[in-house]
């Protein structure tokens, strides 16, 4: 599923876009699962601004990601 991160941004009140400027998050990667059980790897990380601003036109949007569900 996409949603338009620029107008997600757009609508929220001024009230929470002054809350949500500076806050970071950080991004898992999925643990994909093998036949044979899942990896001992290190799942990859990163951390981002959850407001991102466009370098060329300084226009703000959301950078989010839906967490996946887990298989049980």
């Amino acid at each position: 599923m996409w949603c338009h991160q620029y107008q997600s941004y757009e609508r929220l009140s001024p009230v929470m876009k002054r809350m949500l400027e500076g806050v970071r998050v950080k991004f898992t990667g999925l643990r994909r699962v093998r036949t044979m059980g899942a990896s001992d790897a290190p799942l990859p990380t990163a951390v981002h601004p959850l407001v991102r601003t466009h370098p060329e036109t300084g226009r703000k949007a959301l950078y989010v990601a839906i967490a996946r569900p887990r298989r049980k």
